[in-house]
């Protein structure tokens, strides 16, 4: 961590700092609850609680992995947000919208500032940000498939004594 992050950090309230959890902790009771409502999309092909929480655990898993302290998302509208959000949630880092509208020099500063960190675009964003130091870049498209081989994170995270579970 380095000296700005602790500062950061310092001035975060820790109920702020715990917010990831919860966060995660919604979707996985949203899974329990109703795993085959649909959460995103259409009914025929939308995206049901339970692979959202499924999906957001996997990229948690490689969230947590990479070491990366922020997921940025650069993109227009699709399912590709909320699987980043809560992955990120899961894993316990940032979720950091970038508007994709910015202009290109501003975009690839703005993404420069705030590596290392994972950024989900789709593929006409990533080549506005081109290659950045400390930036992996990860085209939504292929975030679907790249997470079918990633190990489920450890549930044991959840403290079945915090006061958010009863």
């Amino acid at each position: 961590m380095g000296a700005a992050d602790e500062q950061v950090s310092a001035c975060v309230p820790e109920p702020v700092r715990d917010a990831g959890a919860i966060v995660d902790l919604l979707l996985e009771m949203a899974a329990d609850a109703a795993p085959d409502r649909v959460a995103i999309g259409d009914r025929q092909n939308g995206i049901t609680t339970a692979r959202l929480y499924d999906l957001a655990r996997r990229a948690a898993t490689r969230i947590a992995a990479s070491g990366a302290p922020r997921v940025l998302f650069t993109d227009v509208s699709c399912p590709a947000p909320p699987v980043a959000l809560f992955g990120a949630a899961g894993a316990g880092v940032p979720f950091v919208p970038l508007n994709y509208r910015l202009a290109d020099d501003r975009l690839r500063d703005v993404a420069a500032r705030v590596a290392p960190a994972i950024v989900v675009a789709d593929d006409a964003c990533m080549a506005r940000l081109g290659s950045l130091a400390g930036v992996d870049l990860v085209e939504r498209g292929d975030l679907e498939a790249r997470l079918e081989s990633a190990p489920l994170l450890d549930d044991t995270t959840t403290d079945p004594d915090s006061v958010a579970v009863w």
